[in-house]
């Protein structure tokens, strides 16, 4: 029974760490993870009409939107989530219900779960960012634009890059990765092509110099470059064939790593062609060849002409194979029957040949 006088983002808050100490206590580990999916459950899901009155809360929202600004103020219930969820980390889903719980109080809040720990919980904290972002893109859903909204937003593109220069060397990189991958997906491509500007390098930090405007172009197209393989889903991937297509004039100008430029082709040939590795959607590999042509304009007319070649062949290779097919077919025809015939003399030899004579003593 919920208690209505207490705050409901607490009465929330205490049933789900209830539940994470059950998963704890649980003997089995299908017990954990039943118990870990109904944690899920409840932290993605939908405000009703009576809990967004009580909570203020106008449109649609989830209950991890809500509960996210709770534990960045209640450092006890916080404290107590990442405590069960340690002890859970054996359980595929635990990293998705760490991230939407204290993604807040993790990345605002430099003493959180203890400076030592910092690093470690960051990284856990961006894999699971990654399980529900690529969830979001392979089911063409966006149930977690708003937890990429505060990574990438509020965190990585910050104004003041405090938040970000705040975190250790590599949380800072592994952030700037996961928002990285994931911006072509929840932003159009217009968006894309002026975010790119205020990109910040993971290199170096503000005090240290960086952040120019269109520093870390390279470093957002070689994490999009290393995501696409990943997408399974039609929908996902033209999105991130648009907004690459968007991006080419801005991405001609400034250039690309060399490394960078072969792997993106790379990835690009593999998605325009007909079969594996990705046996794409003629949608996709028409994207694919528009992104082609618009990043690297100087070899499309080689492209096209390969194109037409492999087209015009492909119907041939079947003509031009099929005397080689039933010349075969009757070679092994007639094999079988020398050998038919054979066998069948054999047999009637045996039966004609007269018995060995018997030796008398």
């Amino acid at each position: 029974m919920m208690d209505v006088a207490l705050p409901l983002e607490e009465v929330v808050s205490r049933e789900i760490i209830r539940k994470l100490r059950l998963a704890t206590e649980a003997e089995n580990k299908e017990d954990r993870e039943i118990v870990c999916e109904e944690v899920f459950c409840d932290v993605t899901g939908r405000l009703d009409d009576a809990a967004r009155e009580r909570l203020g809360v106008t449109g649609d929202a989830s209950f991890y939107q809500v509960l996210a600004p709770y534990y960045l103020q209640d450092t006890n219930s916080a404290d107590a989530v990442l405590y069960f969820c340690k002890r859970l980390w054996g359980q595929s889903i635990v990293g998705a219900i760490f991230a939407l719980l204290l993604h807040r109080w993790l990345l605002l809040r430099p003493e959180a779960g203890g400076l030592e720990q910092r690093q470690k919980h960051v990284h856990v904290l961006m894999l699971g960012c990654r399980q529900l972002f690529l969830g979001d893109v392979q089911s063409g859903s966006r149930r977690f634009h708003p937890l990429f909204s505060f990574v990438a937003h509020e965190i990585a593109l910050s104004p003041n890059r405090v938040p970000l220069d705040g975190l250790p060397a590599q949380a800072r990189v592994e952030v700037l990765r996961v928002a990285a991958a994931y911006l072509p997906y929840y932003e159009d491509a217009e968006s894309v092509r002026q975010l790119l500007d205020d990109f910040p390098s993971a290199a170096h930090t503000l005090a240290e110099g960086g952040h120019t405007p269109g520093e870390g172009t390279d470093f957002v197209v070689a994490e999009v470059t290393e995501t696409i393989p990943r997408v399974r889903s039609e929908q996902g991937l033209l999105s991130y064939l648009r907004a690459l297509i968007a991006l080419g004039p801005t991405l001609r100008e400034r250039g690309l790593g060399v490394t960078t430029k072969l792997r993106l082709q790379s990835e690009l040939y593999s998605l325009a062609s007909r079969g594996p590795p990705h046996y794409a959607p003629h949608d996709v590999r028409q994207a694919a060849r528009q992104v082609l042509d618009a990043l690297f304009p100087m070899g499309r007319r080689s492209r096209q002409l390969v194109r037409f070649a492999f087209w015009l062949l492909n119907p041939l290779s079947g003509l031009l194979l099929l005397p080689v097919r039933i010349n075969t077919r009757i070679v092994g025809l007639v094999g079988s029957l020398l050998g038919w015939t054979l066998r069948a003399l054999d047999r009637t030899l045996l039966r004609r040949a007269p018995p060995p004579p018997v030796r008398r003593r």
